[in-house]
């Protein structure tokens, strides 16, 4: 029963039948009661869905008619037959069952509704559901010493026993860049430039590999951006030199807004008090009232560099991110200098807009939850079916344990978690803009779900 009632939750949410929070209208719950299966008319989803780890059924009844056997019809399981496909140690199996979560959770199987255990193409003892061996591909997997890749056509031993990613077709090879790690087992690059010091002198390349500049060149790296030297030509790029390039420095001398052309930031923004704007000029063109144009602006910004001890303002948001810079939002201002620490309008702490444990969070709904389809959808990921939603770089709303990792032990824990055996956590090095749906803003974020 407890099987069954675990497969009810799943059945119905994945077509769709338990949806965002709808207090105020009426439904049907339906939870397990010790052994028995209840049911009650609520208007309260969050309590029938986090109190009694129950299924919420918008507008239905708790009527019992077909058959009149003590259980409402809308909580009852309607079994669908399927091919199990599972390892037993000899080879892979077949079995026809209509227990999936028996099939899953027990023999650690695949199961396929409607399917049959046929063995027509070829006849090799193995049902045709059941092969994965017609096509190779590269298995991703961690080891625990890190993330190492086999060339296998075991799709279900990739997945099953190593908690790996199968990926049809794929070679292991390790290319771009040769780091020991299968370019298809690795987050995909993005090139920028790398500004590092070689002795005295400022260099700068252009490279994939964030990594490697920040921890063996111990350099600054910028994303999307360039090394050319345009402004001025000094053999340094503006990039990793942005002093260099004259701007114009707005600042209030306490009659009104004056604009001064100059390529020194620290005098504009330390003597002046006021904000650098890079290759602008001041011009008073649009309208004509005696004041620059680059310091008539409304809505300015403090674009922070090298971890906060360099700052300017820009106009706009996109300008400071290709500028390898940090825009720290509209309205914004670099603050005061600290020798130590920085400017102190560039000191945050960076948080990753995802719900811990909402392994789904690329279907885009909202608000988002953590419910039985987080299980399905992650195990399916582990299978190369689903693909993950990355924040930063890291997969982190499947991280249901915290270590930092996602591998099979966040199936099973979350698995626990809705058994009430153990809380939610999220990686420290990812930490959540919201850790619990009591967080969640009424509104989405603009730009939901902020997948890479």
């Amino acid at each position: 029963m407890k099987h069954n009632f675990l497969m009810l939750i799943l059945t119905a949410m994945l077509l769709g039948m338990i949806v965002s929070t709808a207090i105020g209208q009426n439904g049907a719950c339906c939870y397990l009661d010790g052994s028995e299966m209840q049911c009650m008319i609520t208007d309260d989803e969050d309590y029938c869905t986090w109190t009694l780890f129950g299924s919420f059924h918008t507008g239905a009844t708790c009527d019992d008619i077909d058959p009149e056997n003590g259980i409402a019809d809308i909580c009852e399981y309607v079994p669908v037959e399927g091919a199990c496909c599972y390892d037993d140690g000899s080879g892979m199996q077949c079995m026809i069952t209509d227990d999936e979560d028996y099939c899953t959770w027990t023999l650690f199987g695949s199961f396929n509704p409607g399917a049959t255990c046929e063995d027509v193409d070829p006849e090799n003892g193995i049902a045709d559901i059941c092969e994965s061996g017609s096509q190779e591909g590269a298995c991703c997997y961690d080891d625990g010493s890190g993330m190492q890749c086999m060339i296998t056509d075991d799709e279900d031993y990739c997945a099953w026993t190593l908690f790996g990613s199968f990926n049809a077709g794929a070679t292991c090879e390790d290319m771009y860049p040769e780091n020991g790690i299968a370019d298809i087992c690795e987050y995909v690059p993005v090139e920028g430039a790398c500004c590092y010091y070689e002795g005295e002198d400022l260099m700068c390349m252009i490279t994939g590999d964030e990594e490697y500049c920040q921890d063996t060149l111990n350099g600054d790296f910028h994303s999307g951006a360039t090394c050319e030297d345009i402004d001025p030509e000094n053999g340094i790029a503006d990039i990793c030199d942005p002093a260099a390039s004259n701007g114009a420095c707005c600042y209030d001398d306490g009659s009104s807004m004056q604009c001064e052309i100059t390529d020194d930031i620290m005098y504009c923004t330390e003597t002046l008090g006021g904000f650098f704007r890079l290759g602008a000029t001041c011009d008073d063109i649009d309208p004509q009232n005696g004041v620059a144009d680059i310091c008539d602006d409304e809505a300015p910004g403090a674009c922070c560099f090298y971890d906060g001890t360099f700052c300017m303002i820009f106009d706009y948001e996109n300008d400071c991110v290709y500028s390898g810079g940090t825009w720290m939002g509209v309205g914004s201002v670099c603050g005061e200098y600290d020798e130590e620490t920085g400017w102190s309008g560039c000191s945050v702490t960076t948080t990753y807009e995802y719900l811990p444990g909402d392994a789904n969070m690329a279907a885009g709904s909202w608000p988002p939850n953590v419910i039985g389809a987080d299980v399905t959808y992650l195990v399916n990921y582990f299978r190369a079916i689903a693909a993950p939603c990355l924040v930063g770089g890291f997969y982190n709303s499947a991280d249901a344990n915290g270590d930092c990792s996602v591998i099979g032990a966040d199936v099973t824990y979350l698995v626990q978690y809705f058994r009430g055996a153990n809380e939610l956590h999220f990686c420290p090095d990812y930490e959540p803009t919201w850790q619990s749906s009591g967080d969640l803003p009424a509104e989405a974020p603009d730009s939901w779900p902020n997948c890479e």
